[in-house]
């Protein structure tokens, strides 16, 4: 708890440090400067890890040391420069948090909040592509101590932005645990609030409506159920409004008034969009080009402020290649463009310009009927309509935003013929448009798709500028003006209530109302929640800690769930990396096995369905009674050594054996009898050198009384006891036994001590021998 809540409040106070500067240094309000702050921390945090990367230190200590460097050092300067002293900063922000607790918007949420909030405390990440990718590259990032691309099948690990995972990657270092992996997108989720009032204030929404407008766009189902997971959809959109905000001049204003700074700001803003989803930038893209147009005649006419511009844009390019330069390099190099996109020389077909009214279907409140009337349209291919109301986190539609949008952007362009020669009333309306623009040039690059409404959601965060010509057109004193803010506070009402519905009825997150008496679902079954996987790795774990392996390999499918398994075996002591791997080749992929890790696997976990991709299956590697679970074979291993440290039989070492409990020895004829004369008889072999091997192959030849288990125990420099921990079980049958069993042998000390049934009875050893061998090293 102490590391959990030290972790928040370095990343709230960083946000709150970065966020006072940049307000104060470039006179933004404080909820805009927000989201600007949250940018600025991801650019900050790629900066690092990557630096970390180079020499393989992403660990807990030197990400610690680093941050709270930089927290020390940000909050020096503002004590250094804030000119009317500390105390006063402290009783100005004192008050500011008093008239946030005071706020409607707030306080008509703050039940919504903490239900959301309650929620993402409570459950481990469990989505499916949480599982896939999102949460697998943090274990792996870990192991790895590096944030580099790594060998793996999920392509999407490496290629997708990593931006909002380094959030991640930041909670679990420093906490050792994934209790706050999903606290990035509540986060953001809370700096959307802010920062959609913030857009109500510069698109001149009037007061009156202002709350209710924020409290549509914070309720749509899809960001309710996004901000208790750990995907990146929400961070998108807080990355989203950071480019318009801080762009602002350019988008609501005049680009005239543009500084320096602002544009190094800017970059570093549509820098962390670029890390977290390029999304981002597609939907703040027609926020600029409408000011731009705007404003082209002002532009056109001063040759000085084309020049400003022109060094402007390469501040701005400059600060965005500082910020995500790496993950540029990387995506040129290793990646192939995705299958979800269209390309972008290609494909301007008709299908192409229809894509953004197909994508209606999936956020229409009449799902059948904008079916057929989209079929009748001429639209082809399948029409994924039928998740509108679906309380899925992938799926479920929005259709309250997406009416408001519709409607309000419909009214907008309607109008516009009749205000040609009114400039100003024109210039609003123009500014009215961009969220539908986005709508259009997200569709034109983003193809259709089952899970489209969840990319589609920094759109729905831009509703505040659809009522911008609405709320300057209407007389704030006339009757219209009060039938609108009637609507808009029912309508907010609604989404609210679908909202706090929506929150705690996430199907794998529910709450119960035992939650809230103190008790908690259980973490590892709550993992496995969307991928029933819980067996087969439970099975695994069992099968690496009899056989005392550290090493799993994996054989995955390009869509398997990894994170459970990865970071329950991380947890466990041990170490996951992927054997069967995908590479770019020219302009394809080639799948392969790494021989090398391979070697240096004691154990193969293979997903369902790619069992052909193991090589040497029932011959070098020995399924452990599952499909997917293999052990190295130790009798090959054990013939292929020629490390000879032991061997004991009636004639060699027998006189050396000592027993310790429950059981006589003595020799007769070829065999070591072994009399036990209960349920727990064990004895010690005697010392025996390792040759600095990695392991110990131990072959006994056995006969037995009784069906029943035999043991190994070893002890450890740092553990100089016997323990279960440190033990090997192997079954043994009624009759004559051959038995393998392996063990590390660099760090065990004293004799080895074994139990050779769990029954009295009289058992006959005719052959023990270990051998030593090494693992090759990947």
């Amino acid at each position: 708890m102490v590391m959990n809540l030290t972790a928040l409040f370095i990343f709230t106070a960083l946000i709150a440090v970065l966020a006072h500067a940049i307000s104060r240094f470039r006179s933004i309000h404080l909820s805009g400067a927000l989201p600007i702050a949250f940018a600025a921390l991801i650019g900050i945090e790629s900066l690092l890890l990557n630096l970390l990367s180079l020499f393989k230190a992403v660990d807990r200590i030197p990400l610690l040391t680093l941050h709270l460097v930089l927290l020390a050092t940000g909050i020096v300067l503002i004590i250094i420069n804030e000119k009317t002293g500390i105390l006063y900063l402290f009783r100005q922000y004192y008050r500011k948090l008093k008239r946030i607790g005071c706020n409607k918007t707030f306080l008509f949420l703050l039940p919504l909040l903490i239900t959301i909030g309650f929620t993402a405390w409570l459950y481990p990440p469990n989505n499916y592509d949480t599982h896939t990718y999102h949460m697998s590259r943090v274990a792996h990032w870990i192991q790895n101590h590096s944030v580099s691309y790594y060998q793996t099948i999920i392509d999407r690990q490496n290629e997708m932005g990593p931006g909002s995972e380094y959030i991640v990657l930041f909670f679990q270092l420093l906490t050792r645990s994934d209790r706050l992996a999903n606290f990035g997108q509540f986060f953001a989720l809370l700096v959307l609030i802010f920062s959609s009032s913030y857009l109500t204030r510069i698109y001149r929404i009037p007061r009156l409506w202002a709350p209710f407008i924020v409290i549509i766009s914070s309720t749509a189902p899809m960001a309710v159920m996004q901000a208790s997971n750990p995907k990146n959809d929400l961070i998108a959109a807080a990355m989203a409004l950071s480019i318009i905000i801080s762009l602002r001049r350019v988008v609501i204003g005049k680009i005239s008034k543009m500084q320096t700074w602002d544009y190094a700001i800017a970059g570093i803003c549509i820098g962390g969009g670029f890390l977290v989803k390029p999304t981002s930038l597609l939907v703040s893209a027609p926020f600029v080009l409408i000011g731009i147009v705007i404003q082209v005649g002002h532009i056109l006419k001063n040759y000085n402020i084309l020049k400003k511009i022109a060094l402007g844009m390469i501040i701005t390019m400059s600060f965005f290649a500082v910020t995500s330069g790496t993950d540029i390099y990387r995506k040129a190099r290793y990646s192939l463009p995705r299958h979800e996109v269209y390309p972008l020389l290609s494909e301007w077909n008709t299908d192409r310009f229809k894509n953004p009214l197909k994508m209606v279907a999936q956020n229409s409140p009449f799902p059948q009927k904008t079916k057929d009337l989209l079929q009748k349209m001429g639209i082809r291919g399948p029409i994924f309509n039928q998740n509108v109301f679906n309380c899925q986190e992938d799926v479920v539609g929005n259709p309250i935003q997406f009416l408001a949008i519709f409607l309000l952007s419909s009214l907008t362009i309607l109008i516009i013929p009749f205000l040609l020669r009114n400039r100003n009333a024109l210039r609003a309306s123009l500014l009215a448009l961009p969220p539908i623009l986005s709508w259009f040039v997200f569709g034109l690059v983003v193809k259709d798709q089952i899970w489209l409404t969840r990319l589609q959601l920094p759109i729905f965060f831009l509703l505040p500028a659809s009522f911008h010509f609405l709320g300057i057109s209407v007389k704030r004193s006339g009757t219209p003006f009060h039938i609108i803010r009637t609507c808009i506070i029912i309508t907010a009402s609604y989404s609210l209530a679908y909202a706090l519905f929506t929150a705690g009825n996430v199907p794998s997150r529910p709450l119960q109302l035992s939650f809230f008496w103190g008790e908690e679902p259980s973490r590892i079954p709550a993992y496995y929640t969307n991928s029933g996987l819980k067996d087969p790795h439970d099975h695994l774990f069992r099968t690496a800690r009899s056989n005392q392996c550290s090493n799993i390999g994996l054989i995955l499918g390009p869509n398997s769930v990894d994170y459970p398994l990865t970071w329950r075996a991380m947890n466990a002591g041990l170490e996951t990396r992927h054997v069967w791997y995908s590479e770019r080749k020219g302009k394809k992929r080639k799948y392969q096995i790494s021989k090398k890790d391979l070697d240096w696997s004691c154990m193969i976990f293979v997903a369902e369905g790619v069992i052909e991709h193991l090589p040497g299956r029932g011959d070098q590697w020995i399924s452990a009674g599952d499909y997917h679970t293999h052990y190295r074979n130790p009798e090959i291993t054990f013939s292929q050594s020629k490390n000879i440290n032991l061997i004991l039989n009636s004639k060699c070492n027998a006189d050396k054996l000592k027993p310790l409990n429950e059981i006589d020895i003595s020799t007769f004829k070829e065999s070591i009898l072994l009399d036990s004369k209960g349920k727990d008889p064990f004895f010690q072999l005697p010392e025996f050198r390792s040759f600095n091997s990695d392991i110990s192959i131990v072959k006994v030849h056995i006969w037995s009384p009784v069906k029943t288990e035999m043991q190994f125990f070893y002890q450890t420099r740092s553990k100089p006891i016997y323990n279960e921990h440190q033990s090997v079980i192997r079954p043994i049958k009624k009759g004559t036994n051959i038995v393998y069993a392996v063990f590390p042998s660099k760090n065990i000390i004293g004799r080895v001590r074994i139990d050779p049934g769990r029954e009295p009875g009289l058992y006959r050893l005719y052959n023990l021998e270990i051998r030593s061998a090494d693992r090759k090293s990947g």
